[in-house]
């Protein structure tokens, strides 16, 4: 592995707000730390030393962060980062509505990210001109490899290595956030109009109840930096009781899916209900 990436490796964070707090030798306000990382999402949580120079050239000729926070981040920018993991590359759909994002952890590993835009809302501005906005939902992962095995499916190609970090999976919703900003990359989004995260969802690598305290606390943040309400955050699990009972106490509003899985059809019939149509056909559960 070349030196490079090992010095990257080592380096800390600046979306893991608690361990900031704990390095740092003085304590900040709450209002001083939120006018902080409101800084680094408007510029885009460009490159730590780009954000430094831009901060200190604010046209107010003031620093636009609290100058002990911008002191400290100056004197350690080799050893914080902005963004810890990268962008490997985009798999855009044929339809341009839908994308999948590799992305490269700082140990190596390699993560899926997918982006998909179904969703449209119509509604008048202050003239009373109809216009229409278009939503981004982001399925995240939060963990390389799956560290839940369901017996009679294939072996995965993705066996478990890891939990993610909290700042990962946060990391994994500003790459796809940057990308649905640029104009014209998806098929609902002209040359003129941007997209915006709608939602989130737990859909991808990984079992997240397997992984609980970095998910809620993503999610916190999450809420936070995008302005998304927490019905707006959806959790898929393949169950985990205990930790259930522990999200309605933590994320009360978040949506919870649970997969059922079952080695023949027999089984899944006691597992799931049988449904009626609006004709009053009765349909037996998918295979």
């Amino acid at each position: 592995m070349s030196s490079e990436k090992c010095s990257h490796r080592r380096r800390r964070s600046l979306l893991d707000r608690t361990n900031l707090e704990e390095q740092l030798d003085y304590s900040l306000s709450s209002y001083e730390l939120d006018a902080f990382y409101k800084e680094l999402h408007q510029q885009s949580y460009s490159k730590l030393d780009d954000f430094l120079e831009t901060v200190n050239v604010a046209e107010t000729g003031e620093l636009s962060i609290a100058p002990s926070l911008f002191g400290f981040l100056l004197r350690n920018r080799h050893d914080y980062a902005t963004m810890t993991t990268s962008l490997s590359s985009v798999h855009l759909s044929s339809s341009r509505r839908s994308a999948v994002l590799q992305i490269q952890l700082s140990d190596g590993y390699y993560i899926d990210t997918v982006i998909t835009t179904p969703e449209m809302e119509q509604d008048n501005d202050s003239n009373g001109k109809q216009q229409q906005h278009h939503y981004a939902s982001i399925h995240l992962s939060c963990q390389a490899g799956c560290s839940v095995t369901v017996p009679h499916y294939p072996p995965s190609s993705e066996s478990f290595k890891r939990n993610l970090t909290s700042y990962e999976i946060i990391e994994q919703v500003i790459h796809a956030w940057k990308l649905v900003q640029q104009k014209g990359q998806f098929d609902c989004a002209t040359t003129h109009r941007t997209l915006h995260v709608r939602s989130i969802s737990f859909l991808e690598n990984g079992e997240p109840l397997h992984n609980y305290d970095a998910v809620v606390k993503a999610c916190q943040s999450l809420e936070q930096m995008f302005q998304l309400p927490q019905d707006q955050i959806h959790i898929t699990t393949y169950g985990a009781a205990p930790r259930i009972l522990n999200l309605l106490e933590d994320m009360p509003h978040a949506s919870l899916s649970v997969r059922l899985h079952a080695s023949n059809q027999d089984k899944r019939r006691t597992m799931i209900f049988q449904s009626d149509d609006d004709n009053g056909e009765q349909h037996e559960p998918l295979d």
